[in-house]
């Protein structure tokens, strides 16, 4: 009774070292340019939470407001509605019923900064990378960052990589339907293209006595 044990613990100890290799192979390398430079995530000495494309899908992230379920310390209100949602970090918003005014949470997508919470529930699809900066962040970008900032970039044409593209839609509660694509390729060796698109169809709470 006493040889096999040895050889079960063995078994045991390749097993898990083959278990362990392999879910370290699926972790995603996010890289992020919060600082103005490329570097991994895990090298960025800022508070910041990142996503990249894949892990954005799996989330089923199309908007800024699905974003804040899963980053910790940010909030977004919308008591002007879903379409202008206010920007809470770290407990810093603007507390102000005029759209117009300036956030206190930049908001840069593809590095243009959006001026006004009007533009902060933008779509967001064909996206590549996300960054969520927590903490003023004045000596980057500025002003209008003392909560902090939320840096979109989208997914950009490849010049290594021949015609791409993807397409996937669904449908939930109310009718809503949502339906994205994108498709993008190599022209010549100095210029690529990429085209994509999204619609996103509610048909609210009411019940429609046409249907």
């Amino acid at each position: 009774m006493r040889t096999p044990l040895p050889a079960t613990l063995v078994s045991a100890s390749l097993l898990a070292v083959a278990v362990s290799a392999q879910g370290q192979a699926t972790l995603e390398e996010v890289v992020v340019t919060a600082q103005k430079r490329t570097e991994s995530l895990q090298d960025v000495s800022i508070a910041i939470a990142a996503f990249g494309e894949k892990e954005l899908r799996n989330l089923s992230i199309t908007n800024l407001e699905n974003l804040t379920q899963s980053v910790s310390g940010v909030e977004l209100f919308d008591e002007r509605g879903s379409g202008q949602p206010t920007w809470v970090i770290r407990g810093v918003g603007l507390a102000d019923f005029n759209a117009n005014n300036t956030p206190t949470a930049a908001i840069y997508f593809d590095e243009f900064y959006l001026t006004s919470n009007v533009m902060g529930g933008i779509g967001m699809y064909d996206i590549s990378r996300v960054e969520v900066l927590k903490g003023p962040q004045g000596g980057l970008y500025g002003r209008n960052t003392s909560g902090g900032a939320v840096r979109v970039m989208s997914v950009r044409p490849d010049l290594d990589q021949g015609l791409n593209g993807y397409i996937q839609g669904s449908y939930g509660r109310w009718d809503r339907s949502i339906a994205e694509g994108a498709v993008g390729g190599k022209i010549t060796d100095n210029l690529a293209f990429r085209l994509s698109g999204m619609t996103d169809q509610n048909g609210g709470w009411q019940d429609t006595l046409a249907t």
